[in-house]
């Protein structure tokens, strides 16, 4: 096993959304939110964050609540709802303000790569190991030839195994790859137990720049900074998806001090 993490032992599953929510300052406004499969936070200190949006989950009848003109702090306080727009528009709350240039160039000395995901520079980390990945990404035939590979998903394809197997698989890989939009479903304190042995990188838009926030937690962070936001607001209000944002994002790959 390579984790830096160690066992990774804390007290309530919250300590991570509180440690999240408590980086997030009060005095910002929210000034743009919009919500279709992705959530897009704007404010008026100049940043914007994104959050994928749980398929499956508990909706609001009255649908998501108007959040602009809200402080950041208390907008960024709903990650903790179980409604799963709520909790989506908090986390890309919480990377409107951490998903940011200047606060990736005060962590540069544990940037490992520059606009490259996880995926495409972890060949050699991985190769010949037992590697799970939580969640259905794009383009892990790659990974998947260095590797004995199985990915966890809530609808499985393929060889895919279902998300409840995470029970028995993670405390038996080498290295994990978690999606981040577990933060917004809740489901990543139990991963993060389950997958304590392993190297664990917390991987897509959703991530938060947080590394004291993941420290003790996960070894690698890999997510995006919006450095357009009238282009991510433009593609979610069509009703267009990730692929059509990605000219919108740079990608970062950091190391999480242990």
């Amino acid at each position: 096993m390579t984790s830096t993490s160690g066992a990774r032992s804390h007290t309530s599953p919250w300590e991570l959304y509180d440690g999240l929510t408590a980086l997030v300052p009060r005095g910002v406004t929210v000034t743009t939110c919009v919500v279709s499969r992705w959530a897009l936070v704007e404010t008026d200190a100049g940043g914007a964050g994104l959050s994928s949006v749980p398929d499956d989950g508990r909706d609001d009848p009255h649908g998501p609540q108007d959040v602009v003109g809200q402080d950041l702090a208390d907008v960024a306080a709903l990650v903790r709802s179980w409604d799963r727009r709520l909790a989506a528009i908090g986390l890309a709350s919480i990377n409107a303000w951490c998903n940011t240039q200047e606060r990736l160039e005060a962590h540069a000395g544990d940037v490992i790569d520059w606009d490259a995901s996880a995926f495409e520079r972890s060949g050699e980390l991985v190769q010949g190991r037992r590697v799970a990945v939580v969640g259905r990404f794009r383009h892990l035939d790659q990974l998947a030839s260095r590797c004995d590979l199985t990915v966890l998903e809530r609808r499985p394809q393929g060889r895919d195994l279902p998300d409840a197997a995470a029970e028995f698989v993670l405390p038996e890989v080498d290295h994990a790859f978690i999606t981040s939009m577990t933060l917004a479903n809740k489901t990543l304190p139990r991963l993060l137990e389950l997958s304590g042995g392993a190297r664990t990188t917390l991987v897509g838009p959703s991530t938060p720049l947080a590394p004291e926030a993941f420290a003790g937690r996960v070894d690698e962070i890999s997510g995006s900074l919006v450095y357009d936001a009238p282009w991510c607001r433009r593609a979610l209000m069509q009703g267009q998806g990730m692929a059509s944002m990605r000219g919108a994002l740079t990608l970062f790959n950091l190391r999480v001090p242990a």
